[in-house]
C-alpha cells in the first residue's frame, strides 16, 4: 500500500511533520509513505509543477492530508480534490489527537492569497494555527459570512489585542507550526487541574447559545446521553472548586457541550499548568542532547530514564529539568551507572519536538539544528561529545603523536535488508568491510545513516563553512553491522576527526560539558598534544603520556565519584565551571 501524505510546505522539515509521519505509520505500519517534501529539490518538482505530485497522487492508494486548523491550504486543496475525483480514500489528520477522519468533501479551502495571508499573520501574532483558526472562526461566524476572509485576516492581523508579544523572539528553535503543545494532546489518562467555576460559565453561555433551557435538557433529551452522564459532569461542576479531571473526560465533556477545546486555554481554565506550553526553550533543547546521547523515554506515561557514571552530568541534567519546571529524581546507584529519572509530562514535551519513544536505534529522532542559536547549538554538541565521543591519543610508528575524536551513533535497517541475508547472518558484531560483499545490500547501509549523526555533521560543517570548506571533514562512516538475538540488523556509524586543524576547532570553540571527568581527561590530553604534536617523542615523554592516562583515565575513579556525589546532590554546593 502506498499513501500520499499531502500536507502544506510550511510544515516540511518541522517537528510537526515527523509527528504526522508517526501517526500514518501507526496507522498503516507496512505501509509506504509518498512525502512530497522529500521531492522538494528534485528536477521537474517546483511547487508550480502541479502535474508532478499529480502523478504521485495517482501511484498512492490512499491520501492523508493535514490543515491549519482546519482550513486547508491551496496546493493540499489540490492534491486532494484529485485523489476525491479518482476515488481513492481521503484521509483527514489531526497530529494533535492523532486521529484520522475519513472525508468525502473537502470545505474550508483557502486561496493562494488567502494561505500566505494566515501563514504571515501567525508568525506576525506569534499564534499557531489552531489559535488564530478559532479567531478567524469567530470573526466568521460574527460577520455571517458578509466580510471577506481576506479582509477579516486583515483587521485581526492589524489589531493589537492578538499579538502576544510576549511570544515574540529574535530567533526561534522551532517552527511556529510546531511550537505550542496544547491541553488535548496530553495523553487521554493525563489529569489536570482545571477551575470548575470557570468551565461551569463556558458550559452555560454555551447552552445559551444553543437555545437550551438547562444542561440536564440538554444532556437529556437533545443529545439522548444517559442520566449517569448528567449526574457526572453535574458532579464535576460542584462547587466550581479546582477539580483534577483527566484530559479524556474533558474532550468529550467539551465535544458533548460542542466547546472548542482551545477555548479552555483562552479562558485560562487550567490552575496547574499554563496551556499551551511554549516549547521554545532553549533548556528544552538542550535536556533533548542529554535524552537523545543517555537517555531511555519508553512510553508517554513513564518517567524518562537516565544512565550515565558521571555525577556532574546528572547535575547538569537536573538545572535543565528545573529550569523548564519538570521533576528530576536522582542520581541513584544503578548497574554500572546512576540512573535519574524525569517526569513524563516533560517527556512529552520532548516528543513533541522530535524525540520519539523506544530504541534509539529504530526510532530515528527529528531534530532541526539549523534554527538553533549559537549558545543552544554548542552546548548539543559538548555535550554529545562529554556523553557519545571517544578521545584516542597514539603515538605512531615514527614516535610522532596523532588525536583522534569519534562520535558514533546506530541505526536498525532490518526491515530495509533481504530476509535471506539478515537469517544468514551470524549473531553478535562485525565488521562492515569484512562482512559485506554484497554491492546492493552494501548500498542500502550507505544511504542510510543514523539522521541524528548526519544532522550533526551538517550542521557542524555548516557553522564553520566560513573557515573551513566541507571537503576538509571526514563525511560518517559505516564500521560495523550487528545482529541482535531477536534478529534485528543494526549499523553502527562514526564520525570521525583526525586533521590538527579540526583537532583544535573542537577542543577551542567546543570542548566538553565544564566540569565532567571527561572534560578534565580531553584537557590532560589535549594539552600533552599540542606541546608534542609535530615532534618525535622521547622515551621520557612517552612515559608522561602513559602517566596522563594512568592518572586521568576514561574510568572515572570511584572517589572523584563519590566526591562530586557528596559536592552537589548532599550539599548546596555546585562545582566549578557549571
Amino acid at each position: 500500500m502506498r499513501i500520499y501524505y499531502a500536507h502544506p510546505v510550511e510544515i516540511y522539515h518541522t517537528p510537526r511533520e515527523f509527528k504526522e509521519i508517526e501517526i500514518i505509520k501507526r496507522h498503516y505500519p507496512q505501509a509506504e509513505i509518498v512525502n512530497p517534501a522529500y521531492f522538494q529539490d528534485k528536477p521537474g518538482a517546483l511547487h508550480s509543477n502541479i502535474d508532478f505530485f499529480y502523478s504521485l497522487v495517482d501511484s498512492c492508494d490512499i491520501l492523508i492530508y493535514s490543515d491549519l486548523g482546519g482550513f486547508v491550504t491551496a496546493g493540499v486543496a489540490l492534491e486532494v480534490k484529485r485523489a476525491l475525483e479518482q476515488g481513492k480514500p481521503v484521509y483527514r489528520l489531526d497530529w494533535r489527537t492523532g486521529e484520522l477522519t475519513q472525508i468525502r468533501e473537502l470545505r474550508n479551502v483557502l486561496s493562494l492569497e488567502e494561505t500566505q495571508s494566515i501563514i504571515d499573520a501567525m508568525i506576525y501574532l506569534a499564534l499557531d494555527d489552531v489559535e488564530i483558526a478559532s479567531i478567524i472562526n469567530n470573526a466568521l461566524s460574527k460577520h455571517q459570512g458578509k466580510v471577506a476572509l481576506l479582509n477579516i485576516i486583515s483587521s485581526i492581523t492589524n489589531s493589537p489585542e492578538y499579538q502576544k508579544k510576549e511570544r515574540i523572539k529574535e530567533s526561534s528553535n522551532i517552527n511556529i507550526l510546531s511550537r505550542f503543545y496544547h491541553w488535548w494532546q496530553e495523553p487521554g489518562n493525563a489529569s489536570h487541574i482545571v477551575d470548575t467555576g470557570k468551565l461551569k460559565d463556558m458550559i452555560s453561555a454555551k447552552l445559551s447559545e444553543l437555545g437550551e433551557k438547562s444542561m440536564r435538557s440538554y444532556i437529556l433529551k437533545t443529545l439522548k446521553l444517559s442520566k449517569t452522564r448528567y449526574d457526572y459532569y453535574t458532579y464535576l461542576l460542584k462547587n466550581r472548586a479546582p477539580k483534577p479531571i483527566e484530559v479524556r473526560v474533558l474532550k468529550r465533556l467539551c465535544d458533548d457541550f460542542k466547546i472548542p477545546y482551545v477555548a479552555l486555554e483562552q479562558h485560562n481554565a487550567f490552575t496547574n499548568i499554563k496551556f499551551p506550553i511554549d516549547l521554545d526553550k532553549p533548556g528544552l533543547f538542550m535536556l533533548a542532547s542529554h535524552i537523545l546521547n543517555e537517555g531511555h523515554m519508553r512510553t508517554e506515561t513513564k518517567s524518562i530514564e537516565y544512565y550515565n557514571k558521571d555525577p556532574v552530568l546528572h547535575y547538569y541534567l537536573k538545572q535543565r529539568v528545573e529550569e523548564l519546571g519538570g521533576s528530576f529524581s536522582g542520581p541513584f546507584e544503578a548497574h554500572k551507572a546512576f540512573a535519574s529519572y524525569i517526569d513524563p509530562l516533560t517527556g512529552r514535551l520532548l516528543n513533541a519536538i522530535g524525540i520519539p519513544y523506544g530504541p534509539r536505534a529504530q526510532n530515528q529522532p527529528f531534530v532541526s539544528f539549523k534554527r538553533m542559536d549559537n549558545s543552544t547549538w554548542k552546548y548539543h554538541f559538548q555535550a554529545t561529545l562529554t556523553e557519545e565521543g571517544a578521545i584516542t591519543l597514539r603515538v605512531m610508528q615514527d614516535k610522532r603523536i596523532g588525536m583522534k575524536i569519534s562520535l558514533t551513533r546506530a541505526i536498525d535497517i532490518t526491515d530495509l535488508l533481504p530476509k535471506n541475508f539478515v537469517s544468514s547472518l551470524d549473531y553478535g558484531a562485525h565488521s562492515i568491510g569484512k562482512t559485506i560483499s554484497d554491492e546492493k545490500i552494501y548500498r542500502t547501509i550507505i544511504s542510510n545513516p543514523p539522521t541524528l549523526l548526519q544532522a550533526e555533521f551538517e550542521e557542524l560543517t555548516r557553522r564553520h563553512s566560513r573557515q573551513i570548506p566541507i571537503y576538509a571533514w571526514r563525511p560518517p562512516y559505516p564500521y560495523r553491522i550487528q545482529k541482535s538475538k531477536d534478529d534485528r540488523i543494526t549499523i553502527h556509524w562514526a564520525l570521525e576527526i583526525i586533521k590538527t586543524h579540526l583537532v583544535d576547532l573542537i577542543y577551542n570553540y567546543y570542548g566538553m560539558l565544564p566540569g565532567t571527568w571527561k572534560s578534565i581527561a580531553f584537557e590532560k590530553r589535549y594539552q600533552f598534544y599540542l606541546e608534542h604534536r609535530g615532534q618525535k617523542l622521547t622515551e621520557n615523554e612517552i612515559e608522561e603520556l602513559h602517566q596522563i592516562e594512568k592518572q586521568y583515565p576514561w574510568e572515572i575513579p570511584k572517589q572523584w565519584i563519590n566526591q562530586k556525589i557528596k559536592e552537589l546532590f548532599k550539599s548546596n554546593g555546585a562545582p566549578a565551571g557549571i
